[in-house]
């Protein structure tokens, strides 16, 4: 099941549905507290699903001077320890948790406990040649993301003025009194260009020329490529902007986006060049036309006419082909060519540029233009309109599903109503009853006596 689906849940049982009281970041909050809670008891009960192993080879730079004992290194996304087990006569055995009261018997058979992040042997046979540690665990829960509602930009459009309206470049517009307010450039033609104030609730057209294509904002100015002249005019959203051409003009551009604070435009001959913002230093980048353009970490990554990504204006099979590209700094987006017409996230190294974990944020669009922390512009082809799409991915929880999606609604729900100073009593007698089920299902498989000491215990009711 998504966030959003359960997000939605936990809205509906506080009796807030439809409203701004809780944050986009209270939901987050909410999500990833709640759980991490169900994770901390999933791996508590010995739960296979998150289950991971890695072998330590035993090395003599592990040693620790002058004793019988052992510092090694653990996997940097160990969360918990399930168990430790040691490699002896190509057989594994397991490998005990000793008390601080043996800390200094030195054991025939090694033991371990946990030291700053490491893993703290004692026993004399673990220099032996060919000794190995096998380390069970679980990692850190992942951290839930769920987007934010779209943004509903002008109104739906009929199929023949579709392919003229711009995908918007979402601008946070600072007010006098200290507030950012959410507001989206877009052409709605060929002609103009409008501003949607979406918390002052207006639209505004800014501009209105010939030709008009790819408004943009950066460094306090609207940029347009207006016929095939790169113009520019002091940003607003109230009224009429006068756009004129760049100190140095640029005069052949058939296509134009800004990026890593340049200009990136490509000419009647097909190749293209990157100019400083107002136009100066033009340098050919690319020996052929390409059609989108974005920079992350300071690496600049584009899409050729032929749909095919650039790294640093070389091929990059690593990233698939697309229709556009965009990033918030941090992530890397993607708009599909074909059916979902999927938007894709990529993880971006920011020392190397390399990209990967590929993750899909939402489906259904025909234009990507900018991207933020908070909102991505597109065009959507369901319904003909101008978008602001949340640009988190919306989380898929994907196991238990027999019991997690109540249970971190209820949760979330109980946030969500403390935070109107509500009484959440009734849904914590709820809540209460899916933790009962919880246990229940965690422990269905649990049917082996397990010894502690001297006693043998099990949850299985037996008898009954």
């Amino acid at each position: 099941m998504l966030a959003s689906e359960i997000v939605t849940h936990a809205r509906s049982l506080s009796d807030l549905p439809n409203t701004d009281f809780i944050s986009h970041d209270d939901e987050k909050q909410a999500l990833n507290e709640s759980y991490r809670d169900v994770y901390s008891k999933l791996t508590d009960s010995d739960d296979d699903y998150f289950y991971t192993e890695v072998v330590i080879p035993v090395l003599s730079s592990y040693a620790v001077a002058g004793t019988f004992e052992m510092l090694l290194p653990l996997p940097v996304d160990c969360y918990k320890i399930r168990r430790v087990d040691y490699m002896s006569q190509n057989i594994w055995l397991p490998v005990d948790r000793f008390s601080m009261s043996q800390r200094n018997s030195n054991p025939s058979a090694p033991m371990y406990r946990l030291q700053n992040g490491k893993l703290w042997i004692i026993g004399g046979g673990m220099l032996n040649p060919g000794v190995s540690i096998k380390v069970g665990y679980y990692p850190p829960p992942a951290t839930v993301t769920v987007p934010q509602d779209p943004i509903k930009l002008g109104s739906s459009y009929s199929p023949y003025l579709w392919g003229t309206i711009s995908a918007p470049f979402y601008y946070s517009y600072p007010q006098a009194n200290g507030d950012n307010h959410r507001v989206a450039y877009y052409t709605n033609g060929t002609t103009t260009v409008v501003a949607q104030d979406y918390d002052a609730n207006t639209t505004t057209t800014v501009y209105t020329g010939t030709g008009v294509a790819s408004p943009q904002v950066i460094g306090g100015y609207l940029y347009i490529l207006e016929g095939s002249i790169v113009k520019r005019g002091p940003v607003s959203s109230t009224g009429l902007i006068t756009m004129s051409a760049l100190p140095t003009t640029i005069t052949t551009a058939t296509w134009m986006e800004i990026a890593d604070n340049k200009i990136y435009y490509t000419v009647g001959g097909g190749q293209t060049y990157s100019a400083n913002l107002d136009g100066s230093s033009p340098v050919q980048v690319y020996a052929t036309a390409i059609k989108s353009v974005c920079a992350c970490y300071g690496f600049v990554y584009a899409y050729t006419i032929a749909n095919k990504a650039l790294r640093s204006w070389t091929l990059y099979p690593a990233i698939t082909d697309g229709l556009s590209i965009t990033s918030d700094n941090q992530y890397l987006y993607t708009l599909d060519i074909g059916y979902p017409y999927a938007i894709d996230q990529y993880n971006v190294d920011p020392t190397t540029g390399d990209v990967s974990n590929v993750k899909i944020v939402s489906t259904g669009y025909s234009n990507l233009g900018n991207a933020t922390s908070e909102y991505m512009g597109v065009t959507s082809r369901d319904t003909l309109q101008p978008l602001l799409v949340g640009s988190d991915p919306d989380f898929d929880f994907y196991y238990p599903l027999n019991f997690l999606p109540e249970l971190l609604a209820y949760q979330c729900a109980i946030d969500f109503t403390r935070k109107q100073k509500m009484d959440p009593s009734l849904l914590e007698v709820r809540l209460a009853k899916k933790w009962e089920e919880f246990f229940t299902v965690i422990r269905r498989d649990d049917i082996n006596v397990g010894r502690i000491q001297n006693h043998y215990v099990s949850s299985f009711n037996w008898g009954r």
